[in-house]
């Protein structure tokens, strides 16, 4: 079953100018930076005087997509298909270069999203979350998955956030590698309420910065 999580972060006079990056790099999974790759979900600017609230928005809609890459972001994407978690669909490719997503059928693995590339060459792939406005979002980037191979995802919506300098990470930036910076926060948002509220706060003495749930 499907659900949404709406978080509302605040901050008041934070002392310190802060970018948060939200990202579902999830530490347990094996195969993270080897065959699939993070993608930057949000990115928020925290001033260092005066209220700020800000709101993030996720849906457990799943869909799989052939994405459109530019310098190491994905900018688009051509087509999608929506499917459940334990579902299946196929990507094909005419002969006059459109791309297809195959209607879901029952997968393998029923705790895991699967998508298969029967196109004639190796594609890459993304899955997506789709938002209110039915816009597939991108949380995870498949590289050069293998004609006539399966990729699968058994996502689980476990939402880390980082501390970073400006503008090192772009909203639907592939991230490569392991982020240096240190984790200040990490939900796995099917265990929180539909609606949380939690507090930025900066400690200048050791220079750390805390996220605490305050509803």
């Amino acid at each position: 079953m499907s659900f949404t999580r709406n978080l509302t972060i605040e901050c008041q006079d934070l002392g310190k100018e802060a970018t948060i990056m939200f990202t579902f790099d999830d530490s347990t999974n094996e195969s993270m930076y080897k065959d699939k790759f993070p993608v930057c979900w949000k990115v928020i600017i925290f001033p260092a005087d005066g209220p700020i609230l800000a709101r993030v928005t996720f849906q457990s809609q799943y869909a799989f997509a052939k994405p459109q890459v530019g310098n190491n972001r994905i900018v688009d994407v051509s087509t999608y298909m929506r499917l459940e978690v334990g579902q299946s669909t196929t990507l094909t490719k005419s002969d006059d270069g459109v791309y297809t997503f195959s209607v879901p059928t029952t997968g393998d693995y029923p705790d895991s999203l699967q998508a298969k590339n029967a196109s004639p060459s190796s594609e890459s792939l993304a899955l997506t979350c789709i938002t209110s406005d039915s816009r597939p979002t991108p949380v995870l980037y498949f590289d050069s998955v293998a004609s006539g191979t399966f990729t699968s995802a058994q996502f689980v919506p476990r939402l880390r956030a980082y501390i970073i300098s400006d503008y090192e990470f772009e909203e639907t930036g592939i991230l490569r590698g392991q982020i240096a910076s240190p984790v200040i926060w990490e939900q796995n948002l099917a265990d929180l309420d539909e609606s949380s509220t939690w507090a930025l706060t900066y400690d200048p003495l050791p220079g750390v910065y805390a996220l605490r749930q305050v509803s």
